[in-house]
């Protein structure tokens, strides 16, 4: 009788080693961690883990502040995780670090489906799937702004005539320059001029472009109108009520509704530099995409939960809970919450009128030059032609 009973316990053990052994665990770090948007990541886990109950995702919070960092430190120390979400504008630098996994054949049935394969595709080769985008619209407050807003010269008569700084109310809210911000307002403007930064063979810059000059010129005179701040700080500004007009993305619309959901205020497309222009009015695309490190071990188990947080359902929880993305799904625009929310709808709509940083392995060296160059141009320690002439030199250097 006490063998048995050994027996027993020893085949159950073994039975639980062997059930703990078939338990695959993908690793996955991600920048969701605001305390409203951790409960709907950890109802996504459960939902994935309760759906496949062989795969347990450990998940692991990381910060805008210093999450590129250590990604990059856990790339270069192979202890990388098995799925990592990336900037849209980090893809390309761990693309030529070779870090991320090609998965091209595994986008074959997906790939209409969705929008921002471009962000995440070289030489035909796709490296990441897109979760979630985000593009930038024209905020505006119509108690200090009626006049409409259709191209640059109306846009800027508008600014002038809200511009009131002796009553505190600021024309134009302007981002000073802060990490990966400030070329994000400026980009648009180049591309709706016509302009762009990279020539597409990759080893020539255009930023002394006479179009970019142009285009930088007027962005200029709105600054001239307008409160020189952090992109948070002009938000804050807006949502009380103190400027007339602010670029800003759906996060914004949140914070409105959170602290003063009374503010009279409606959003815009980003306008055309006239009403001839066949160039329509840019914005700036970005998109939080998710990627599988090259050396995992459970390549299939992630390549199943990434498909699983991409899908519509899942996907919609978390982008209206923030507002600051939309979903990359296609079809994510025909949601009930889409049709009832107009000012989502036109973010929507702007993203689909909107472009992304170049795709280059030194990009994040050359959006900080750009960055610098503008800001001297701001605080009129230089021209914009001179501006731009200078960052051409040194940009120049890097690409060649």
């Amino acid at each position: 009788m006490k063998r048995a009973v050994i027996l027993i316990f020893i085949l159950t053990c073994v039975a639980c080693t062997k059930t703990q052994d078939n338990i695959v665990t993908v690793t996955w770090w991600q920048f969701w961690a605001e305390p409203y948007q951790k409960p709907v990541i950890q109802d996504l886990i459960r939902k994935f883990e309760l759906e496949n109950p062989g795969i347990k995702i450990q998940m692991t919070e990381l910060t805008w502040q210093t999450g590129h960092d250590k990604i990059t430190a856990a790339f270069a120390a192979n202890r990388a995780p098995d799925v990592v979400e990336l900037g849209s504008d980090w893809i390309y630098e761990f693309i030529a670090g070779g870090v991320i996994k090609n998965i091209t054949p595994q986008t074959d049935s997906i790939h209409d489906l969705f929008w921002g394969w471009e962000m995440a595709t070289v030489d035909s080769q796709i490296y990441a799937f897109p979760w979630m985008l985000g593009s930038r619209v024209i905020f505006i407050n119509n108690d200090h702004i009626q006049q409409p807003i259709n191209d640059w010269n109306q846009w800027l008569a508008a600014v002038k005539a809200a511009h009131k700084p002796e009553s505190g109310i600021y024309g134009f809210g302007n981002t000073k320059r802060e990490p990966h911000q400030l070329y994000k307002k400026i980009l648009p403007f180049f591309w709706s001029n016509g302009g762009d930064i990279i020539l597409q063979n990759g080893k020539s810059a255009s930023l002394n472009d006479e179009r970019n000059v142009h285009a930088l010129e007027f962005y200029l005179k709105l600054c001239e109108l307008g409160l020189l701040e952090s992109q948070k700080n002009l938000d804050d500004y807006f949502t009380q009520g103190k400027i007339g007009c602010v670029i800003s993305g759906g996060w914004l619309i949140k914070k409105i509704t959170d602290q003063n959901p009374g503010l009279n205020y409606t959003v815009l497309p980003m306008p055309k530099t006239s009403l001839q222009s066949e160039i329509p009015g840019y914005s700036f695309l970005g998109g939080e995409f998710l990627a599988v490190n090259t050396q995992s071990e459970n390549a299939e188990a992630a390549i199943r939960f990434i498909r699983f947080l991409m899908r519509k359902d899942n996907v919609l929880p978390l982008s209206t809970l923030s507002k600051v993305t939309t979903p990359a799904a296609k079809d994510g625009i025909d949601d009930d919450y889409f049709q009832n929310a107009p000012f989502e709808k036109i973010l929507y709509q702007q993203m689909l009128i909107s472009k992304p940083s170049p795709l280059h392995p030194k990009w994040t060296v050359i959006e900080r030059i750009l960055e610098e160059e503008v800001e001297q141009a701001m605080y009129r320690n230089k021209t914009a032609r001179q501006a731009l002439n200078d960052a051409q030199k040194r940009v120049e250097d890097i690409v060649h």
